[in-house]
C-alpha cells in the first residue's frame, strides 16, 4: 500500500481500547472517537466526512450498531461492525459499503494477545467492501476467514459456552480446594 490506512474507531469500550492500543502498524493512522470528550478522545460530533476514513469501526454494544450508522454522515468510508452476534444488515443501509470485522475472542484493554494470534470472522456487502477489508487483514498480517451471520451466531455460542464451562469448572475447583 503507498499510503496509510485512515482507521477511525468509535468506541472507547473494551474493543475500542483494545484496538486502538494494539493496531500499532506505520501503514494506519487511527482517529479514535467518543461521546464523551472529557476522555480525551476526539468528540463524535466532530466527525464528519473533512476526516476522509477509510475504515470506521463501530465498536459499540450489538444494540448500539444502527442507532450510530443512522447517525454517522460519511457515505464513502467502509463501516464496520465488530459484533458476533449482529447481522451485517444492523448497519444502515445508505452505507452502501458495510463490513463486519469479528475477533473470535473476548477482548478487553487489558488483553496481552497479540492481533496476529486473533482469527477474525469476516462479512461483507459488496465486491469493494469485501476487497477492503481483506487489504486491510492482508496489510496487516491477520488471520481472517469469511463468515455468514449463520455461522457467526453459531461461532459465538461455541466461544461463550467453553469459555463460561472453563470458567464455572475453574470456580469449582477453586471452592472445593477452599476446604484444604
Amino acid at each position: 500500500m503507498s499510503s496509510a490506512i485512515r482507521l477511525g474507531i468509535i468506541g472507547n469500550g473494551n474493543a475500542g481500547k483494545f484496538f486502538a492500543n494494539h493496531f500499532d502498524s506505520p501503514i494506519l493512522e487511527i482517529f479514535h472517537f467518543s461521546r464523551k470528550p472529557e476522555l480525551g478522545l476526539i468528540p463524535l460530533s466532530d466527525l464528519d466526512s473533512d476526516f476522509n476514513l477509510d475504515i470506521i469501526f463501530l465498536a459499540v454494544s450489538d444494540n448500539q450498531i444502527r442507532k450510530l450508522s443512522e447517525s454517522l454522515d460519511v457515505r464513502s468510508s467502509l463501516i464496520v461492525h465488530l459484533s458476533g452476534t449482529s447481522p451485517l444488515s444492523e448497519i444502515d443501509k445508505k452505507h452502501k459499503n458495510t463490513a463486519v470485522f469479528w475477533p473470535l475472542m473476548s477482548l478487553s484493554e487489558h488483553t496481552k494477545t497479540s492481533l496476529l494470534e486473533i482469527p477474525f470472522c469476516l462479512e461483507a456487502s459488496n465486491n469493494h467492501s469485501k476487497k477492503a477489508i481483506t487489504n486491510f487483514c492482508e496489510s496487516l498480517g491477520l488471520k481472517s476467514e469469511w463468515t455468514d451471520y449463520n455461522q457467526r451466531l453459531k461461532l459465538h455460542l461455541a466461544a461463550v459456552l467453553s469459555q463460561n464451562f472453563s470458567n464455572h469448572l475453574f470456580h469449582l475447583a477453586h471452592k472445593n480446594t477452599e476446604e484444604f
